[in-house]
């Protein structure tokens, strides 16, 4: 009885083996010697052909190489990997398997149009032309659909950089970097003639000029008629685009002056003489020497040879 319980066992041993024998034996995987992909990961089934078998499509061989580059398998290396799987598998595989991956790249053309849309925003009404535009970092991305996002940048004069991140199917792939020089041109107010301090501004000394905004000052002046009235502060030479910061209001007070000293409440106003320490126009804290008592104080100008005290 013993003998025959072990012969019985000895036939299902072999039955076992031989079927798994001629289940790996079946199993036929061929790789050609160059392959493309497109996911982060190297899987078998993508690359090969496999028969008598689907337990090895999702066999990951490695990763992928960045979108745009290739890299190179020794064969050797994916033999191990399926013979771990399919001891008896046969296998067609080069020494060397080549893999490369496509991708798609963003057009220095598409960015420049993305970034003459941001700047007409922040500069309305100026003309926008961009040279030497260098695209920095990473460019070149996965397939799928691409998008971009809201762009930044920054720099003075017309040199900026930026930055914009980066969209394939949904999922951010990270900011794409830049360098450009841009000229902004518009129109700005020029000084006809040249005019010293304290020249009160009119529509005769002023003519409107097109000029690369971005080699001047953000204070330059682009409407000349917001300025007509005001007082020259700085002496401004003809031909010269016209800045916030070489005006000022006109004087009201003049230093030297003797002014009226007020401070006033509801109910009571109390004036006395004083003299101005500091050229002032309405509205402007001006210090003043009360000629009373020889004390200086703050005031504020209100009109001509009048400055008004805090109560």
């Amino acid at each position: 009885m013993k003998r025959i319980v072990r012969i019985s066992g000895w036939i299902l041993f072999w039955l076992i083996m031989g079927s798994a024998v001629s289940s790996s034996a079946s199993v036929r995987v061929v790789l050609p010697e160059s392959v493309r992909v497109t996911g982060d990961e190297i899987l078998l089934g993508e690359v090969a052909r496999i028969e008598g078998t689907s337990k090895l499509d999702k066999l990951v061989l490695g990763r992928s190489p960045r979108p745009g580059h290739s890299l190179s398998l020794p064969g050797s290396r994916i033999r191990i990997l399926i013979l771990r799987e399919f001891p008896d598998a046969e296998h067609e595989i080069p020494g060397v398997l080549r893999v490369e991956r496509p991708g798609q790249s963003i057009s220095e053309e598409r960015v420049k149009v993305l970034l003459q849309s941001s700047m007409r925003k922040r500069y309305p009404g100026a003309s926008i032309e961009i040279r030497d535009l260098r695209l920095q970092g990473q460019d070149t991305f996965a397939l799928g659909r691409l998008t971009l996002g809201a762009l930044e940048f920054s720099g003075t004069g017309s040199r900026i950089r930026g930055q914009f991140p980066v969209f394939v199917d949904g999922q951010s792939m990270g900011n794409l970097r830049f360098a450009a020089q841009v000229d902004r041109m518009g129109s700005v107010a020029v000084a006809v003639r040249t005019m010293e301090r304290d020249a009160v501004i009119g529509p005769d000394d002023l003519r409107m000029e097109r000029r690369n905004l971005s080699e001047l000052r953000d204070d330059v002046v682009l409407d000349a008629e917001a300025v007509y009235g005001m007082a020259v502060r700085l002496r401004i030479s003809a031909g010269d685009a016209l800045r916030a910061d070489r005006l000022m209001v006109p004087p009201l007070v003049r230093r030297g002056d003797r002014v009226r000293m007020v401070v006033q409440s509801e109910t009571l106003m109390v004036h006395t003489a004083g003299q101005a320490l500091r050229d002032g126009g309405m509205g402007e804290r001006i210090p003043v020497e009360n000629l009373r008592t020889g004390k200086v104080v703050q005031g504020e100008v209100t009109a001509a040879g009048q400055v008004r005290l805090a109560f």
